[in-house]
């Protein structure tokens, strides 16, 4: 049975968000798989070391996700 793009961006949106996520996540490695760029690869991999030191040595305050999407929906509300 073949769907259309908006059919399956409707049902990709109508999910909770957990399950969004899980599903970007599976996007995102489906598209990494076509395009193996180490250098890419390496340079998210010293971001993330970087930022993991930075909250580990309190130079950054880390948020919860609930509190940052929050903070951000009444941004965006104005």
């Amino acid at each position: 049975m073949e769907h259309t793009f908006d059919e399956i961006a409707r049902a990709a949106l109508s999910l909770p968000i957990p399950e969004r996520s899980m599903l970007v996540e599976r996007l995102n490695e489906s598209l990494a798989d076509g395009n193996d760029d180490q250098e890419t690869s390496d340079a998210w991999l010293r971001l993330a070391v970087r930022r993991l030191e930075e909250v580990r040595s309190d130079s950054i305050q880390s948020i919860d996700g609930p509190s940052s999407l929050s903070e951000m929906r009444e941004r965006v509300r104005g």
